[in-house]
C-alpha cells in the first residue's frame, strides 16, 4: 500500500498510508498527520490521490512544503522522493509496507487532544453522470486522529557570549566615535579663533605699512625740494662769482663806448644763462626696453610692473644710477640705462642754456 514514512533522526519511525482520499497534513489536531512544530502551519498541506497519482498540495504555509529539496507548490509524487514540513522529513514508498499499528495512547472517539469533540470534512469530486448534482461534501466523525504525536525537534541552546560581547563592541565604537566628533568641533573652533586673529594681525600690520610709506614718501619729496633750492642757490652763486672775475668785464669799462656797451650786453647774457638752474633729471623718460620692475611697500616686495618698451613715465628724481619714476602715485627705482635718459636730459638743459639770436643790422 502506498505511504509516507518519517525518516527525522532520533524518532520512532512512522508510516502513514496514503489510500485513495485525501491525507491531511499540519499543525491542526483533526489532521491526518499532525506535526507539533511552530513551523508547520495549522493546515499547511494535503497528499490527494488524483487519475491514479499521488499529488501533494501547498495550502498556503508559511515556510513552504519542499519536494527533493525545492520549494513546490503541486508536484505529483513518485517512489523514494523526499517530502519535507518544516523540521520533518517523510519519504515515499509505493512497494506497500505495513502501517503503524494504533498507537496505545490513543484519545477516546469524538475527542481532539483539547477534549472537545472535533470533526473533519472534505470534498469529493461528482460522480460522473451526476455533475449537475454539483459537489459532495462528507462529514466524518468518531475517528481519532492516526498519526502518532512525534517529539518536536530540539532547540539548541543560544550561548548568550556572542550577543554580549556584540553589544560591548557596539557601545565602545559609539564612545569613540562621540569623542572624535567633539574633538573635530574643538579643532575647528580653535582654527577659528586662530584665523580671526591673524586677520586682526595682519591687518594692523597693513595699516601701519601704509602710515609708514605715507611718511616716506612725505620726507622724500620734502628732501627733493630742499635739495633743488640748494643746488639753485649753489648755480647762482657759481655764476656771480664767475661774471666777478671775467677780464673781460674790466676790459671793457676802458675802452669804445660801443663795444663796452656791446659787451655789457653779452655780459649780461651771459650772466643770465650762467645764472639758469642746471636740470639734474628730465621731466620724463620713455623705456627703451621691455623690463620687468619690483614693486615695493616701505622694505617689503609688494608685486612686480612689466613695462614695455616705448612707455613713457613722470621722473620724481635721480641718483647716479638709477632714476625714479611716478607710477600709480608710487615712486618705482629703475636702472638708467633702461630708459632714454641721459638723452633727454641733455636736450632739455640744451634747451634752456641757448640764448635767442637776435639778427644785427
Amino acid at each position: 500500500m502506498p505511504a509516507i514514512i518519517l525518516t527525522n533522526k532520533g524518532m520512532d519511525r512512522q508510516v502513514f498510508p496514503l489510500g485513495k482520499a485525501i491525507l491531511l497534513i499540519g499543525r491542526n489536531p483533526v489532521s491526518e498527520v499532525y506535526l507539533d512544530s511552530t513551523e508547520i502551519s495549522r493546515d499547511h498541506a494535503s497528499i490527494i490521490c488524483e487519475d491514479g497519482h499521488y499529488t501533494v498540495h501547498d495550502n498556503g504555509s508559511t515556510n513552504g512544503t519542499f519536494v527533493n529539496g525545492k520549494l513546490v507548490t503541486n508536484r505529483i509524487l513518485a517512489h523514494n522522493d523526499e517530502i519535507r514540513f518544516g523540521p520533518y522529513c517523510f519519504q515515499v514508498d509505493f512497494t506497500g509496507v505495513e502501517p503503524s499499528p494504533e498507537p496505545m495512547n490513543a484519545l477516546p472517539i469524538g475527542l481532539d487532544r483539547n477534549g472537545r469533540e472535533y470533526r473533519s470534512s472534505t470534498n469529493l469530486l461528482p460522480v460522473k453522470g451526476k455533475e449537475s448534482a454539483g459537489p459532495v461534501k462528507i462529514l466524518m466523525a468518531g475517528k481519532s486522529p492516526r498519526a502518532r504525536l512525534p517529539m518536536p525537534v530540539p532547540v539548541p541552546k543560544r550561548n548568550p557570549f556572542p550577543l554580549f560581547l556584540l553589544a560591548v563592541v557596539g557601545a565602545v565604537a559609539i564612545i569613540a566615535w562621540y569623542m572624535q566628533v567633539e574633538e573635530t568641533e574643538a579643532m575647528a573652533i580653535r582654527h577659528k579663533q586662530e584665523l580671526a586673529q591673524l586677520k586682526t594681525s595682519t591687518s594692523a600690520q597693513i595699516e601701519a605699512l601704509t602710515a609708514e610709506s605715507a611718511q616716506a614718501r612725505e620726507s622724500l619729496r620734502t628732501s627733493k625740494e630742499d635739495i633743488e633750492k640748494v643746488l639753485s642757490q649753489i648755480s647762482i652763486l657759481k655764476s656771480r662769482i664767475a661774471s666777478e672775475s671775467s677780464p673781460s668785464t674790466r676790459e671793457a669799462s676802458s675802452g669804445d663806448p660801443d663795444e663796452n656797451a656791446k659787451a655789457q650786453k653779452a655780459e649780461k647774457e651771459s650772466k643770465s644763462l650762467e645764472s639758469t638752474p642746471v636740470l639734474q633729471y628730465p621731466a620724463q623718460v620713455t623705456f627703451v626696453k621691455d623690463t620687468q620692475v619690483a614693486l615695493k611697500l616701505g622694505d617689503n616686495v609688494a608685486g612686480s610692473l612689466k613695462i614695455r618698451k616705448g612707455q613713457t613715465f613722470p621722473v620724481v628724481g635721480a641718483e647716479s644710477d638709477v632714476v625714479v619714476i611716478k607710477f600709480n602715485g608710487e615712486s618705482v627705482r629703475v636702472a638708467k640705462n633702461l630708459t632714454n635718459f641721459q638723452a633727454v636730459l641733455d636736450a632739455e638743459n640744451s634747451a634752456t642754456k641757448s640764448p635767442a639770436i637776435t639778427p644785427t643790422r
